[in-house]
């Protein structure tokens, strides 16, 4: 559903179904998190841009003014997401476009129209709380867990607290190779953060060269326990498990015939911008399919072709082109060789053992299920209470990783 397509992007007046867009404010973070997808894009997009160019504003104003006026398609609200590395680093630009925003319109939101950061919340204070609860700013903190501080640096319950009083806040978390317990992660969630709006819990981790090797020493007997416990939840209408199931493997293994998930492409939900202009195939990436001079005709055109050009010529025919969608590359991660890559042995295992409980959802829930779940939900209690004492864990041992992990795995 594209938009006006034949003026330049920020002089575009019709944004179409575009509810999510990204401002990259830079790649710079003040964390070094091990399992980063944005690895392999920081090592060669070194030059950015700190000032806001007036080509960008025009366009974030007229995306906006559209916003206010036009409901959104899919979701619930269109999204101007302040992104990075670290958002928070660029403190002064957010503050200046939002009130930007009010000067221009009188307000900062309305009913089709939200600004969001995501962000580590290491750099909260009051003065920036304080901003951000009386513009209605909705904060998004990414937390990893549990246990957070296997694949990145420690955040601290004095940060936790500093975003509990944020009106709105949300949890984004994705659970490492080493503990892919979506279940476990947003029980432990839900006790640290109980006044959250919303807990999202992404259950499978991107893989990306660069990473240390212990990140991807998988357990299977574990992550097939997981994904089980996830499957039997689900048959007991527990709601986070039936979202995340119907949400992660089987709205997206709707797979289109070229193998690609078109909505991906920018101008159809999507559109992720710089500073300076330059405009980006994905948030998670820094690879160019062109500028806020080009239409935007052009710039999807360029984004379904370089999605093309991603797609390993092997997923037409892979068995779980029906689950994946080929959509596993989207962060554009490289081998060794420069060339892009979708899949590893790793996706495969997993498919077969999700595919497998998939197949279970349907049939009558066992006896012998039921049984062995209670006994994973006490088992879950004591592993929830370890998660809440990480802190005093984590100072106690200076280690980002739990006792019991080496470098060869669990």
């Amino acid at each position: 559903m594209l938009g006006n397509t034949n003026v330049p992007l920020y002089k575009n007046k019709d944004f179409g179904a575009i509810e999510k867009f990204h401002l990259l404010l830079g790649p710079a973070c003040n964390m070094k998190c091990r399992h980063c997808v944005q690895i392999p894009g920081k090592k060669i997009y070194n030059r950015f841009s700190s000032k806001l160019s007036l080509k960008v504003w025009e366009l974030i104003k007229n995306y906006i003014s559209y916003c206010f006026n036009n409901p959104p398609v899919y979701f619930k609200t269109r999204k101007f997401i302040f992104w990075g590395g670290e958002p928070l680093l660029h403190w002064e630009i957010i503050k200046d476009i939002v009130n930007r925003t009010k000067n221009e319109f009188g307000i900062t939101r309305n009913s089709n129209f939200r600004f969001f950061i995501i962000s580590n919340g290491l750099l909260l204070n009051d003065e920036i709380i304080n901003f951000i609860n009386e513009t209605g700013i909705e904060f998004l903190l990414s937390y990893d867990a549990p246990y957070p501080f296997a694949v990145r640096d420690y955040v601290s319950d004095e940060i936790c607290n500093k975003v509990r009083k944020i009106k709105k806040y949300f949890i984004l978390a994705s659970c490492n190779a080493i503990n892919n317990d979506p279940l476990l992660a947003y029980y432990s969630l839900k006790q640290k953060f109980p006044e959250a709006y919303d807990i999202d819990v992404n259950p499978i981790l991107m893989q990306t060269p660069g990473i240390s090797e212990d990140i991807y020493n998988f357990d299977w007997n574990i992550i097939r326990n997981n994904l089980k416990k996830l499957r039997i939840a689900a048959q007991m209408d527990n709601k986070f498990a039936l979202n995340l199931i119907h949400s992660y493997y089987l709205v997206n293994g709707q797979a289109n015939p070229l193998g690609v998930n078109i909505a991906q492409a920018i101008g159809i939900v999507f559109l992720n911008c710089t500073l300076d202009g330059n405009v980006l195939s994905n948030h998670n990436s820094f690879d160019l399919v062109g500028t806020v001079n080009d239409s935007l005709q052009r710039l999807h055109e360029n984004s379904c072709e370089q999605l093309m050009l991603l797609k390993s010529p092997e997923c037409k025919t892979c068995r779980h082109l029906d689950i994946c969608g080929a959509n596993i590359c989207k962060v554009n991660a490289q081998d060794v060789n420069n060339r892009y890559y979708a899949c590893s042995n790793y996706w495969f295992k997993f498919y077969d053992i999700l595919k497998m409980e998939l197949c279970n959802l349907t049939k009558p829930l066992s006896d012998e299920d039921r049984i062995w779940y209670q006994e994973q939900e006490e088992i879950m209690k004591d592993q929830i209470k370890d998660f809440l004492n990480e802190g005093q864990r984590y100072e106690r041992e200076h280690t980002r990783l739990p006792k019991k992990l080496t470098k060869k795995g669990i």
